[in-house]
C-alpha cells in the first residue's frame, strides 16, 4: 500500500473534495481495496480499545481475526500500528529537545509534531498500552476463534493436494487442508480425504464431489461424477454418512465400499458390510451385503434438498460491488445447501450470489429481521409465497459500507421493521449478496414473538426454511 493511500485514509474525516477524489481513485484498484479494507477493519479495533466500555471488543476482535484468517497477520498489522505510534513520539520528543518543557520564562511553545504514518499503518492517537492489550486478545482469543470455527465447519483433511472451488472461488488445496460445508471438490489426479475418527475417502482422478451438509452427527457427501472408494469407521448410535448421486442414495454406519457415477448410471460395490441403497426414480430401496454389487440406471433424478435448508446459487468472475451486478438471469456456477442463514467468511473476490426459499415462521406475531455482511447485502420478502410481492426489507449498501461478520448494528438500514407473521405459512425470501474483494460473508438474524432486544436472538435457522421449488 502506497504512503499516499495509508496517509489519506488516516485523514479521511478531514481531507478536502480533491483529496477524496484522489482517495477513491486509488481503492479502485482491487488489490489497494483489499489492503485498505484490513487497515480500516484493525483501525475500528484499536478505537474500541480506547473507549470504556469493551463488553464486546473481544466478540469483535474474535470476528476481525476470522476475516483476515491469520493471527499472524492479525498482530503483524497491530505491531506494525504500535511501531508507527512509536515513532511519531520519538520524533515529537526529538522536536522538543528530548525535554517535555521548556526552561523558565521562555515563553515558547511545545511544537506541534504532524504525525506521519509509515508505510502499510493505520493508527488515530491510540496509546501503546492499548496496542500492546490488542495484541494479547488477539493471541488469546486466536485459538478460540479457531476451535468454534472447524467445531462449524471442519469435517475433514486432505490427504493429498486437491483443487476446491469454496464460495465460487477456484484454488489449489494442499494436504493437511480442512474440507469445509459447501465445498466442491475436483480431482486432477486421485484425491485422498481422512477423517479424525480413521475413515477416508479417495476420489479417484476425474471425480466430483461436493460437500452440501454436515453436522456432528451426519454428514452427507454429493457425488456428482466419477468413482469413489470410502472405508468408513464404526459410527456411534444417532450417527451416520451418506452419499448421493442423481441416481441413488447410500447411508452407512461403518463399512468399506466404492460409489461410481457413469454413462447415466450409479453402481455400489460392497466389500465390507451392508448398506441401504435406494433408486431416487423409483423409490426402491435395497440391502446390499460385502461381494453383491448393485448397478441403477435409469433417468436423471433432480438433487435432492433436504428438508430444513435452504439453496445459496453463485455466479463467479462476475466485477463490481453493486448488487445490480449480479447476473440473475443466467444459471448459476455454483449451488450449495445451507442448514441456516448464514455463509462461512471466504476470501473469494468477484462473484454473486442469492440464497432464496420460504421462510415457515414457527409461531405466529411479529418478527424483525437484521441483516450483516461484506460487502453490499439485501432481504428481500414477500406477505406470502408469491416472488412477484416481494419487497427490500433490510439492506447494506454503498461502495465502502459493509459490517464484520454478525455486526448486527454497523448501519440503521440493516434492521427491518416489524413484520406480522403467521405460523406454518410459507413466505418467499430471498437474499442478495455482492462480493467484490476479500472477506466476505452474508448472514441474516431475528428477533421472534415475545423477545425484546436492540440485537437479534440468533441466526434464522433451518427448521424455519424451505427450499425454492
Amino acid at each position: 500500500m502506497s504512503d499516499e493511500l495509508a496517509l489519506l485514509l488516516d485523514e479521511r474525516s478531514t481531507i478536502d473534495a480533491a483529496g477524496q477524489r484522489r482517495l477513491l481513485a486509488l481503492v479502485a484498484d482491487p488489490e489497494q481495496a483489499r489492503r485498505a479494507k484490513e487497515l480500516l477493519v484493525i483501525d475500528d479495533l484499536l478505537s474500541r480499545a480506547m473507549a470504556p466500555d469493551r463488553s464486546d471488543f473481544d466478540n469483535r476482535v474474535l470476528a476481525a481475526i476470522k476475516m483476515l484468517y491469520s493471527q499472524r497477520h492479525f498482530v503483524q498489522r497491530v505491531q506494525d500500528a504500535a511501531a508507527g505510534q512509536a515513532a511519531v513520539g520519538k520524533r515529537s520528543d526529538e522536536r522538543s529537545g528530548g525535554s517535555n518543557h521548556h526552561g523558565p520564562g521562555s515563553g515558547a511553545q511545545r511544537p506541534s509534531a504532524r504525525r506521519t504514518v509509515p508505510k502499510g499503518t493505520l493508527v488515530s492517537g491510540i496509546a501503546i498500552g492499548a496496542l500492546a492489550a490488542l495484541v494479547l486478545i488477539g493471541v488469546l482469543t486466536w485459538p478460540r476463534a479457531m476451535s468454534q470455527q472447524q467445531a462449524a465447519d471442519d469435517l475433514a483433511r486432505l490427504e493429498t493436494p486437491a483443487r476446491l472451488l469454496r464460495a465460487g472461488n477456484s484454488s489449489a488445496a494442499a494436504a493437511g487442508d480442512a474440507v469445509l460445508r459447501g465445498d466442491i471438490i475436483r480431482a486432477e489426479r486421485a484425491v485422498v480425504i481422512g477423517f479424525a475418527d480413521g475413515s477416508r475417502l479417495t476420489l479417484e482422478a476425474g471425480g466430483e464431489m461436493l460437500v452440501p451438509h454436515a453436522t456432528a452427527a451426519e454428514q452427507s457427501w454429493w457425488l456428482e461424477r466419477g468413482r469413489l472408494r470410502a472405508a468408513i469407521a464404526h459410527r456411534e448410535a444417532g450417527s451416520a454418512v451418506e452419499f448421493a448421486t442423481a441416481h441413488a442414495r447410500v447411508r452407512i454406519v461403518g463399512t468399506r465400499f466404492t460409489l461410481a457415477v457413469a454413462d447415466g448410471a450409479t453402481r455400489l460395490e460392497v466389500e465390507e458390510g451392508r448398506v441401504a441403497f435406494r433408486d431416487l426414480a423409483t423409490g426402491a430401496e435395497s440391502i446390499v451385503s460385502g461381494g453383491g454389487p448393485a448397478l441403477i440406471a435409469g433417468g436423471r433424478v433432480p438433487r435432492q434438498r433436504p428438508p430444513g435448508s435452504i439453496e445459496r446459487e453463485c455466479w463467479t468472475n462476475t466485477p463490481g460491488w453493486s448488487i445490480r451486478e449480479i447476473p440473475l438471469t443466467k444459471p448459476p456456477d455454483v449451488t450449495i445447501t445451507l442448514d441456516r442463514l448464514e455463509t462461512p467468511v471466504d476470501n473469494a473476490v468477484d462473484y454473486g450470489a442469492r440464497i432464496r426459499g420460504y421462510l415457515v415462521p414457527p409461531t405466529t406475531g411479529t418478527y424483525t429481521f437484521w441483516i450483516a455482511g461484506d460487502d453490499n447485502v439485501e432481504i428481500w420478502m414477500s406477505s406470502n409465497d408469491d416472488p412477484k410481492a416481494k419487497s427490500r426489507i433490510a439492506w447494506i449498501v454503498g461502495g465502502t459500507t459493509y459490517s464484520l461478520p454478525l455486526q448486527w448494528d454497523r448501519i440503521a438500514t440493516q434492521r427491518s421493521a416489524p413484520l406480522g407473521l403467521i405460523a406454518g405459512q410459507r413466505y418467499y425470501l430471498e437474499v442478495l449478496h455482492k462480493q467484490g474483494s476479500g472477506g466476505g460473508h452474508v448472514a441474516v438474524g431475528w428477533l421472534k414473538p415475545g423477545e425484546i432486544g436492540a440485537q437479534p436472538s440468533g441466526v434464522v435457522p433451518g427448521s424455519a426454511l424451505a427450499p425454492y421449488p
